[in-house]
């Protein structure tokens, strides 16, 4: 029942909001910019940079944005004719080793990489010079894809005894006895020894 219907009066069906909070008004935020919504977050941030994030086991995602200080420094130090004969590429590194190296949209972009499961891999963006010379203008951290096996590691201190697992479980007594004697026979019976003591299908154990 509507908090309407129990003060004694009732709204038409069609007037009757479907969740009464919905009556409040917002609240505004200060400076006239609501709190749910917000001004539309900047294309870019000037700044020379790229970030690589994994995906999944078999794949990592890079984007970039080339819109910071290097307009300045690059013709500073190659020459003023750079930008107009280098090419703007990403590299992705599994390690140190460079394993693949794409044309790169500027100023800003992103691509998936295939990668392996269980490796380190790092991006760079930078430009490519006419002479092959590799001038790097952002790099990422490094980032490890996850395993697609279980882990490798064991614990031998982790396996408690059946009579240990029993106590915790709150059992004590002939129950802990008989549950590790059940326990006994079922492992038994892998083997092919002691197969009568389990039940059948269909049966109850005993």
């Amino acid at each position: 029942m509507s908090n309407a219907a129990r003060h004694g009066f009732e709204l038409p069906s069609s007037q009757e909001p479907a969740h009464e909070e919905r009556r409040l008004e917002p609240v505004p935020h200060p400076g006239g910019v609501w709190i749910d919504w917000g001004p539309s977050l900047p294309q870019e941030y000037a700044q020379d940079r790229i970030a690589l994030l994994v995906r999944d086991p078999r794949c990592v995602f890079a984007y970039w944005e080339l819109t910071g200080p290097h307009a300045a420094w690059i013709p500073a130090r190659h020459g003023p004719g750079a930008f107009a004969t280098g090419r703007w590429h990403v590299r992705l590194f599994r390690g140190d080793d460079p394993v693949a190296e794409i044309v790169a949209s500027h100023p800003l972009g992103s691509q998936y990489f295939g990668v392996e499961a269980d490796a380190v891999y790092r991006a760079e963006a930078g430009l490519r010079l006419p002479s092959g010379e590799w001038v790097r203008v952002a790099a990422s951290p490094a980032v490890r894809t996850a395993r697609t096996w279980v882990a490798p590691v064991s614990d031998d201190d982790w396996p408690v005894s059946e009579e240990a697992l029993m106590e915790q479980l709150g059992f004590a007594g002939d129950e802990t006895a008989r549950r590790a004697r059940w326990v006994q026979l079922w492992g038994a019976s892998a083997g092919g020894e002691a197969g009568e003591f389990l039940p059948s299908p269909g049966s109850s154990s005993r």
